[in-house]
């Protein structure tokens, strides 16, 4: 699968994330305040043992964080920029590598502005997390219909996630009967997400090898 082709759902969802990004300039001062929320259960991250000859690649572009990824082979990396309003850039980092039965993709997205107050808030988080899945899966779903594949995705409950300390989401889905699933974590100026399918059941060990490893650190 050309998986370029398949994340053609990024670029509009960015271009809404800092549209939405303006909203930090309105004044707050009137807006009720949320409800403190209890802090989330610390949550214990087994990684599956890696598969033979798999390697730990790491990432870091911009002022982003290190993503760091178990992968099977070298991954290939595309790089979009894409200008959304004066000022304003996303620039989208495609990850891609695959094993014989699985397919794996990152995407390290930046939104680049030059007025530093433009950024993602705690109060658009929430729903910017699900819009960036609905424009994700629509753009599987039009690339497998490009393609001729007659396969409907079929997405469960989304969940949200602990990875290493940050609050994500995590979604699993299936493409006709190919299994998957689909975890980010979306920051004040970052998206981090990792996406992976197999052809069956069979190959879940690699899925949950590639979204286990799944990490953000600090630049050390």
């Amino acid at each position: 699968m050309k998986m370029k082709v398949i994340l053609t759902g990024f670029v509009t969802c960015l271009c809404l994330l800092a549209a939405s990004s303006n909203l930090q300039a309105q004044d707050t001062a009137a807006k009720p305040k949320a409800t403190p929320q209890p802090a989330p259960a610390t949550v214990v991250v087994v990684v599956p043992p890696t598969p033979a000859g798999w390697k730990t690649y790491e990432f870091k572009y911009g002022e982003g964080e290190v993503l760091s990824l178990v992968l099977p082979r070298e991954p290939r990396i595309e790089v979009e920029k894409s200008n959304v309003e004066k000022g304003i850039d996303v620039v989208t980092h495609i990850i891609s590598s695959e094993s014989p039965s699985s397919v794996f993709v990152a995407g390290y997205i930046e939104l680049v502005a030059k007025d530093q107050s433009i950024k993602i808030t705690p109060e658009i988080r929430k729903e910017l997390s699900k819009m960036f899945w609905g424009f994700l899966a629509q753009g599987m779903q039009e690339a497998m219909t490009e393609m001729g594949i007659e396969a409907k995705l079929t997405p469960s409950e989304m969940k949200t996630v602990m990875v290493y300390g940050r609050e994500g989401q995590e979604q699993d889905f299936v493409i006709g009967k190919m299994p998957g699933r689909y975890r980010a974590v979306i920051g004040e100026r970052h998206i981090y997400m990792v996406l992976s399918f197999s052809m069956s059941k069979e190959q879940l060990n690699e899925r949950d090898a590639v979204i286990q490893s799944f990490k953000i650190s600090p630049v050390k």
